[in-house]
C-alpha cells in the first residue's frame, strides 16, 4: 500500500513538472490527506518550481490555515511575485510575503492592499520594476522619501516618469526636478515625452548663468539614449 502511494506521488510530481495544471485535477482526497500537511509539503515543491501553482493550492486550502501555509506562499511569491494574487487574504498583507513578492516582480505592488510608504516595501518594488510607480498614490513633493521612491523608479525604468509627472511639476527645487528627469532619460530616452516643457527645451546655461556641460543637457542625453526621442525636443 505504501509503495503504491509513493508511486502515485512520483507520478503526480512528474506531471506537475510537465504541466502545473495537473494539480487542479488531482484528487483532493490524495492532496489533503493527513490533515493537509502532505499537501502543504507537496505544494511547497510545486510553487518553488513555478509560483503560479499557488492558484491550484487554494482550492484545497483549509479555512484559517494561513499560518500553516506561510512557507508555501512565501516560496510561491519568491518564485513569481505575481502569484500574490492567489495568496490567502490573511497573508496578502504579511511584510515578509510582500517583500518576497516585490523583490521577484515589482508589479505585484498592484495586487497588494495599500502599502505604507515608510515600510520600505514600495522601495523594493520600484527598484525591481520602476513601472510599479503607477501603483503609488499621493506622492508628496515635500517628502524626501517620496523623492527617493521616484528617483529609484525612473532609474529602474525611465518611462516611469509618466507616473510622476505631477510630482515633478510640483517640485520647487529646480535641481531636484532636473536630476529626476536626467535619471529618467538616461534610463530611457523616450521618457523625455513626460518631462516638463522647460526641461525639454532648457537653455544651455544653469541658474547661475554657467554653461552646462554637453553630457548634462537633458535633450541631448535623451536623444543619445534613443534617437526617436528627437520627437519630443
Amino acid at each position: 500500500m505504501k509503495t503504491a502511494r509513493l508511486e502515485k506521488e512520483a507520478i503526480i510530481e512528474t506531471a506537475y513538472r510537465s504541466s502545473l495544471r495537473v494539480l487542479e485535477h488531482a484528487s483532493l482526497e490524495f492532496l489533503t490527506r493527513d490533515g493537509g500537511s502532505h499537501y502543504a509539503a507537496f505544494m511547497k515543491k510545486a510553487v518553488a518550481f513555478d509560483g503560479m501553482a499557488l492558484r491550484a493550492a487554494k482550492r484545497a486550502l483549509p479555512p484559517k490555515a494561513e499560518e500553516e501555509w506561510f512557507d508555501v506562499v512565501k516560496t510561491a511569491v519568491a518564485s513569481n511575485g505575481l502569484a500574490l494574487r492567489y495568496a490567502p487574504a490573511g497573508l496578502k498583507d504579511d511584510p515578509v510575503v510582500l517583500h518576497n513578492a516585490f523583490r521577484s516582480n515589482g508589479m505585484a505592488l498592484g495586487m497588494a492592499s495599500p502599502v505604507k510608504k515608510d515600510s520600505g516595501l514600495i522601495d523594493v518594488a520600484v527598484q525591481q520594476n520602476g513601472m510599479a510607480l503607477q501603483f503609488v498614490v499621493d506622492l508628496d513633493p515635500n517628502s524626501e522619501h517620496d523623492g527617493e521612491i521616484v528617483r529609484s523608479a525612473v532609474e529602474s525604468a525611465g518611462s516611469a516618469l509618466k507616473f510622476a509627472k505631477q510630482y515633478v511639476e510640483a517640485l520647487t527645487d529646480h535641481e531636484k526636478k532636473r536630476m529626476i528627469v536626467l535619471k529618467a532619460v538616461s534610463s530611457d530616452g523616450l521618457a523625455l515625452e513626460f518631462a516638463p516643457e522647460e526641461l525639454r527645451n532648457e537653455h544651455l546655461r544653469n541658474e547661475r548663468d554657467e554653461l552646462l556641460p554637453d553630457q548634462e543637457q537633458i535633450a541631448k542625453v535623451a536623444v543619445e539614449n534613443n534617437p526617436l526621442a528627437i520627437e519630443f525636443v
